[in-house]
């Protein structure tokens, strides 16, 4: 395994030196946060955990297909190998490293804080946070996979993703889920937000008039 370290370090570093669709300190700062959490894996072909969390980056980044990433940048990755990347990096940023960042305010000094901020900046009190819906177009699913839940009614494939930011807009809380909603009390999200117009609460919604 040792060669195998230095070959990967070796190739992590020419992947960071050699692209354009990150920060090369940024990079670097992520891959310390993540990589502690990761196992490396015991089989001999096994994909350095550094290498890993890159190859997820430029998926997080780029959209693209899971095979198309896969094979740019020198990961040489497979599909399948891709698939569980992403699968064991985005987990560990889930578990591990959101509560960090993402944290709804909870003291009284915090709460204090973002209210004030909204009360300075857009004359709302008692405010802890603003929320909103909206489509993230997706392609569409495989032909072995349902459709319709993903079918919205803009006309196209799309994630429903609902935002909570606070002051000064930083967001905190991100839903996705596909357009059946059967935790959200409406297929229309607007709609629900709309009748939360007149009733007194800590989030202010984005309602048409």
């Amino acid at each position: 395994m040792a060669f195998y370290d230095v070959f990967g370090k070796a190739l992590v570093e020419e992947i960071i030196n050699n692209n354009e669709w990150f920060n090369k300190d940024v990079a670097r700062i992520i891959i310390d946060m993540i990589s502690p959490h990761m196992q490396e894996g015991q089989r001999i072909a096994v994909i350095y955990k550094d290498l890993k969390i890159l190859a997820t980056l430029h998926f997080y980044g780029s959209g693209s297909y899971q095979l198309s990433s896969g094979q740019r940048y020198n990961f040489a990755l497979s599909q399948p190998s891709m698939s569980r990347c992403i699968d064991e990096v985005t987990e560990v940023i889930y578990s591990h490293i959101t509560p960090n960042w993402i944290k709804f305010p909870n003291s009284e000094h915090s709460r204090n804080t973002v209210s004030n901020g909204f009360r300075r900046k857009y004359n709302i009190p008692q405010c802890l946070g603003a929320i909103d819906c909206t489509h993230i177009a997706i392609i569409s699913p495989p032909e072995n996979y349902p459709t319709l839940p993903y079918y919205c009614r803009k006309g196209y494939y799309s994630i429903n993703c609902q935002i909570i930011v606070v002051s000064p807009m930083a967001a905190f809380v991100i839903l996705l889920q596909n357009n059946e909603l059967p935790n959200w009390p409406v297929r229309k999200p607007e709609t629900y937000l709309n009748t939360c117009k007149q009733r007194t609460g800590i989030l202010v919604p984005d309602v048409e008039e």
